[in-house]
């Protein structure tokens, strides 16, 4: 990316290298994404909400894991340049946790599921940025020391 003398990337050339983002959520996989839900099967219902005359929750169609001791990792297999995580900013006390990312097994980021000052906010990470396509592993799983937390994986967002 072209940068300032500071080493701030210009703002043009950040977002396009992200126009064109395609939503992925669990109500309808693109072809060629796999995806292996694990513990996070079920659906949080507790959103943030779009639009106060009429309201309507932020990215109802989520992958979540429910507090206690449920096993199996998030696991989606897809090919793109550029992958975004979102996931959700709890406010619910220590009902949630930390869950570590990884593509193509190198752990690339710890998302903080309840930062105890999140409002059900979405939150995005960039966890994949390359120039060209590859195939990719991607791992959600409770971090060390929270694998008894409840965490919502609100939808992703890629390029190919």
């Amino acid at each position: 990316a072209e940068q300032r003398d500071e080493g701030v990337p210009l703002a043009d050339s950040v977002m396009s290298r992200f126009s064109g983002v395609k939503l992925i959520d669990s109500s309808d996989l693109p072809s060629g994404v796999r995806v292996a839900p694990g513990a996070f099967g079920k659906k949080d219902t507790s959103l943030q909400l779009f639009d106060r005359e009429a309201p309507r929750p932020t990215f109802p169609n989520n992958w979540h894991r429910e507090p206690g001791k449920a096993k199996g990792d998030f696991v989606m297999t897809i090919t793109c340049k550029r992958l975004l995580i979102v996931h959700k900013k709890s406010p619910a006390g220590n009902s949630f946790g930390m869950a570590d990312v990884l593509v193509d097994g190198e752990v690339v980021t710890t998302l903080d599921g309840e930062p105890r000052n999140g409002w059900n906010n979405p939150w995005t990470t960039v966890i994949v940025d390359d120039d060209t396509a590859r195939l990719h592993v991607v791992t959600v799983k409770m971090a060390e020391g929270y694998e008894a937390g409840a965490f919502t994986i609100l939808a992703f967002g890629y390029t190919d």
